[in-house]
């Protein structure tokens, strides 16, 4: 199966350009590995993944809040406070990344 992560790249890098020309000074994002699940096989590739988008968002100078194995609740957290973060200023946007099972 070939990766996904040159297009993730240039998807970054055109969020970047936009930033440069939108003047959007703070950079939010969340990212969500979860692998662990206790009525399916455990995934390695998410939190795989996840670490990697995080490097890669905080190398492009993102503030990542970044949730493993995270329970519903841990989940539902840590969207409202990306949220809130990008509440905070009218001069910033966010980023989301989940990697993982859905139903």
């Amino acid at each position: 199966m070939p990766k996904k992560i040159p297009v993730l790249c240039l998807f970054l890098l055109s969020g970047t350009f936009f930033a440069q020309y939108t003047g959007a000074q703070e950079k939010h994002a969340l990212v969500i590995g979860n692998g662990a699940y206790s009525n399916l096989s455990r995934l390695s590739n998410p939190v795989n993944d996840a670490d990697d988008m995080g490097l890669a968002l905080e190398q492009l100078g993102f503030t990542v809040d970044k949730v493993l194995n995270g329970s519903l609740e841990q989940m539902e957290k840590a969207v409202t406070r990306l949220r809130d973060n990008l509440k905070k200023s009218g001069d910033s946007y966010g980023f989301f990344f989940y990697a993982g099972q859905f139903k």
